[in-house]
């Protein structure tokens, strides 16, 4: 299957493989994703598969060595594209399928080595800059010339800049925790949520708990114990303190299977649950 349907245009990107070895990297990358830039099997490949190549590369090497917090900055760091991680993402999961060659083992080591030193030297530049830095050197007058390399007035402005930035930033972080509850319009519910991984049937499930009755809440936490994830355990932590001990019980059962994968307890006297939901209450 053809990763891209027709041929697209694609801005250079550094491909940091060995030149003998680019033609056999390609193929290897091509042989899990299908072809880069949509040719026949008899078309030599096109400057885009090389330029495509390169950001996948690229995308492949930030995935082994961010996390997933770290990533969004340093994609945007490195002039990634969401569908360059979503590549690298298909490439990964080929190549644990399926035991990479030594030969490929060996290309991608260096090419991770490479990919690291590039990423090391435009974080190194990126910390002599910062956003706020630039729109207070460009107060002052042309003639100082006061974002100069090296002088001393623009290492103080950029200095100052990057405070503002990481204050810009932990206030995004504030803005985007409450983004949910400011959605004036379903749809904005469901495109916030989907980016955190939720789907619509997973409101559904868990609005069951709130105005449910006795026999749907212990129905919906048993799904949750079995199918749930810990995105849930905000939702189920008030009813561990449900004065009904079936409710109690379900709930400190989907806690166990959601964080331990542990079975469920079948009884539970009602002290001896009272008990155990408070553990569970200091855990979620």
């Amino acid at each position: 299957m053809s990763v891209v349907a027709t041929r697209v245009s694609v801005p250079a990107y550094p491909l940091l493989v060995r030149d003998p070895a680019q033609s056999f990297v390609l193929a290897e990358v091509e042989s899990a994703l299908g072809r880069l830039d949509g040719r026949s099997e008899d078309v030599p490949p096109t400057r885009d598969a090389t330029a495509l190549l390169g950001r996948v590369l690229a995308a492949h090497v930030l995935r082994a060595v961010s996390t997933s917090s770290e990533r969004p900055r340093l994609s945007t760091l490195l002039g990634l594209r969401p569908e360059d991680d979503a590549l690298a993402e298909s490439l990964d999961a080929a190549w644990l399928a399926a035991t990479p060659s030594q030969a490929l083992k060996d290309e991608l080591e260096r090419i991770g080595e490479s990919y690291g030193d590039y990423l090391r030297s435009l974080k190194l530049a990126a910390a002599g800059t910062s956003g706020h830095g630039q729109r207070i050197l460009s107060r002052f007058p042309a003639f100082m010339r006061a974002d100069r390399r090296g002088k001393a007035l623009g290492e103080l402005a950029h200095a100052l800049g990057r405070d503002l930035d990481e204050a810009d930033r932990l206030l995004l972080e504030i803005r985007d925790a409450h983004a949910l509850a400011a959605a004036k319009e379903e749809g904005d519910v469901l495109k916030l949520a989907s980016a955190l991984g939720f789907e619509r049937a997973d409101f559904l499930v868990l609005a069951k708990l709130k105005d449910a009755d006795q026999k749907q809440r212990v129905a919906v936490l048993r799904l949750l114990a079995g199918c749930g994830d810990k995105s849930s355990l905000p939702t189920i932590k008030p009813l561990l303190d449900d004065d009904d001990n079936q409710i109690r019980v379900s709930a400190i059962n989907a806690c166990r299977g959601i964080v331990e994968n542990a079975p469920p307890l079948e009884q539970l006297p009602v002290f001896e649950a009272i008990e155990l939901a408070k553990k569970w209450k200091e855990k979620t």
